[in-house]
């Protein structure tokens, strides 16, 4: 182990000499200035026309084919509940807009046939009250079967239900039932 060790020492002492002059006269620096960017050097200018420089105008429009397209992570699709003729419209493209902002205003059939449709069986249900009225009056003084009662009792449900159905379909088309 000595021996590695001694054969190993003047390889490490002859690392750590200096053998390289680093006086100021054998150091030599050259600067080189930056260039121009206006100034551009070819190798053989000779090759290359030279011309007049001049003006001209140029249109400021740029003619090419292509697609214009929304950008769709952004886009939101509003569609109508109904279909029919629009009257007011109210947003624009490119507006921005709020939730239950009213968009446009639309003169519907779908609409105006719901509020007929509400009116019929407010009528229907009116009627049916009355025949179920009378139907127990006549029960209750045994003048009417058992089933005209159960019949008139089942006319008088489902014109209720005739009246929710169209209250529902007036509010889904965008209606006010105060408004009617």
């Amino acid at each position: 182990m000595l021996a590695l060790l001694a054969i190993g020492l003047p390889v490490f002492v002859a690392c750590g000499r200096q053998d390289v002059d680093t006086s100021a006269a054998a150091v030599t620096t050259h600067v080189e200035p930056a260039p121009d960017p206006a100034v551009v050097q070819v190798d053989h200018p000779e090759r290359f026309n030279v011309v007049r420089v001049g003006t001209r105008t140029m249109p400021n429009e740029l003619h090419v084919n292509g697609v214009v397209a929304p950008d769709v992570t952004r886009t939101v699709h509003v569609t109508s509940l109904a279909g029919g003729k629009l009257v007011d419209l109210r947003a624009h493209l490119g507006d921005e807009v709020q939730r239950g902002q009213v968009l446009m205003v639309i003169h519907t059939p779908d609409l105006s046939k719901a509020i007929a449709d509400y009116r019929k069986a407010l009528a229907d249900q009116t009627l049916a009250q009355k025949a179920l009225r009378r139907a127990r009056d006549l029960w209750e003084g045994h003048a009417l079967a058992e089933k005209d009662l159960q019949q008139a009792e089942n006319d008088a449900q489902k014109a209720a239900v005739d009246v929710q159905t169209a209250i529902e379909q007036i509010r889904i088309l965008g209606g006010d039932l105060n408004q009617l």
